[in-house]
C-alpha cells in the first residue's frame, strides 16, 4: 500500500504520534491531517510529519526503513525548509545523510548555506560544503559569489580560500564570479578589517587584471583602510586615479587621506585635495570642511581656518557643534576672543542653518584638546 492509495480520513494532531503509530498506520493506509490541516498531496502530508517527528521524537529507529524508501532528494528538501530554523536543518541533512543514505540536491545545499552564512554558523558552512562536494555538486557562480562574500565578511578567510582552491580548475561557472566587483570589493573589505590591508591590494590587482572597475566603495575602503595604517602617500596615488578616471567621487573618499595630512601638519596637502575634489565636481561635506578649519588651527593658522568656516557657510553647508566649538576654542586660545564672539554669533543669527540650538551649546571658553600654534 502507497501514500497515494490512502483512502479513510482520519484526524490526529502529528505532535502526538509514536513513532511505532507513525509506521504503522502510514503501512495500513489512514491518511493524515497534521495540526487539523486537510492535506490533499500526499507527499506535502509526508513532509509535515517527518518534520514534525524529527524535531519531536527522540529517536526514528522504528520507522528508518520506511523514511529510507520514500524519503527523496526532493522531499529532504521540503522537509528542510518547512523547519525554518538553519541549524535543525543542518542536524537533519547530516542524519539523513548518515542514516537514510540520501544524496541530496542543489537546492538543498544552496538553501542551507545561505541560511547558515546569514545566521552566523560559519562553522556549519564549511561542513555542509563539504557533503555538498561528496554528493557531487559544485556552487554556480551566485552561491560561490554569496559564500565568499559573507566569509570575507566575517573574517573566514581559510573558508575563502578553500572555497576558491575547491573550485578553481572545474566546471563551474566562476567566469562571472570573478567579473563581480561586488564580490571583489567584499573579499577586499573583509581583509582590509581584519587588518590584513596588503591581501586586499592584492585582489585589487586581480580585479585590475581582470579588467573588473571598482565602484567608488572599492576605493573606498582601501582609501579608508591605508589611512588607518598612515600610509598615506598610498592612499593619495588611489585618489590620484580617482582624478583621471570617469569615478563621480564621493566626499568620504577624500575625508580620510586630508584628515591624515592634517594631522601629520601637512595642511598645504590638504588644500590640494580639497581642489582635487573640487575639479571632480565633489561638493566638500561638513566632515571636510571640519577637518580642514581644525587643521589649519592647529598650524597656527587662524585667518585661514576662518576662511574656510566661511567658505563652508556661503556653499550652505550647516556646520555643526563640533565645528564651531572647535573653531571658537582654538580662537580663544589664540588670543582673538573678539573673532571668536563673531564666529559663534554668526551661528546663532544664521536660521538657515538651523544653529538655534547652538546658543547654549557654545559657551565662550577654550578647550585644551585641541593644541594651538601661537
Amino acid at each position: 500500500m502507497t501514500l497515494v492509495s490512502l483512502t479513510r480520513p482520519f484526524r490526529v494532531r502529528a505532535s502526538s504520534i509514536s513513532i511505532g503509530r507513525f509506521h504503522g498506520q502510514t503501512q495500513g493506509g489512514v491518511r493524515f491531517y497534521p495540526d487539523r490541516e486537510v492535506i490533499q498531496n500526499p507527499e506535502s502530508w509526508f513532509v509535515k510529519v517527518v518534520s514534525t517527528l524529527f524535531v519531536n521524537s527522540h529517536s526514528l529507529d522504528a520507522c528508518l526503513n520506511y523514511m529510507c524508501e520514500k524519503l527523496t532528494p526532493l522531499i529532504a528538501f521540503e522537509v528542510i525548509k518547512r523547519f525554518n530554523n538553519p541549524k535543525v536543518g543542518f542536524e537533519f541533512l547530516e542524519f539523513s545523510r548518515l542514516n537514510l543514505n540520501v544524496n541530496h540536491c542543489y537546492s538543498t545545499y544552496n538553501l542551507l548555506m545561505r541560511s547558515l552564512c546569514e545566521m552566523g554558523y560559519h562553522d556549519l558552512v564549511n561542513i555542509v560544503f563539504d557533503y555538498m562536494g561528496s554528493d557531487g555538486h559544485l556552487p554556480d557562480s551566485t552561491l560561490l559569489g554569496f559564500l565568499v562574500t559573507w566569509m570575507a565578511q566575517a573574517s573566514k578567510f581559510d573558508m575563502v580560500k578553500k572555497v576558491l582552491t575547491e573550485v578553481q580548475g572545474k566546471e563551474v561557472r566562476i567566469n562571472s564570479f570573478v567579473s563581480d566587483v561586488i564580490t571583489f570589493t567584499s573579499l577586499i573589505d573583509g581583509y582590509c578589517r581584519a587588518g590584513q590591508v596588503n591581501h586586499g591590494l592584492q585582489f585589487w590587482n586581480v580585479m585590475k587584471t581582470r579588467n573588473v572597475s571598482p565602484t567608488v566603495y572599492t576605493y573606498a575602503v582601501l582609501i579608508n583602510a591605508l589611512c588607518k595604517e598612515n600610509r598615506l602617500n598610498e592612499a593619495r596615488d588611489f585618489l590620484g586615479q580617482i582624478k583621471n578616471s570617469s569615478i563621480i567621487p564621493k566626499p568620504f573618499m577624500y575625508n580620510p587621506v586630508i584628515d591624515g595630512f592634517c594631522k601629520a601638519g601637512n595642511v598645504d596637502e590638504g588644500n590640494v585635495i580639497l581642489k582635487e575634489m573640487e575639479e571632480k565636481r565633489c561638493k566638500p561635506d561638513k566632515v571636510t570642511f571640519t577637518i580642514l578649519i581644525i587643521g589649519h588651527c592647529v598650524k597656527g593658522r587662524m585667518f585661514e581656518a576662518i576662511n574656510i568656516f566661511n567658505r563652508m557657510l556661503a556653499t550652505g553647508c550647516a556646520p555643526d557643534n563640533i565645528t564651531v566649538n572647535s573653531l571658537i576654542s582654538c580662537l580663544l586660545k589664540a588670543g582673538m576672543p573678539n573673532e571668536a564672539y563673531r564666529i559663534r554669533k554668526m551661528a546663532l543669527e544664521d536660521r538657515n542653518l538651523g544653529l538655534s540650538s547652538f546658543e547654549k551649546a557654545i559657551p565662550l571658553r577654550t578647550n585644551t584638546d585641541i593644541p594651538v600654534a601661537v
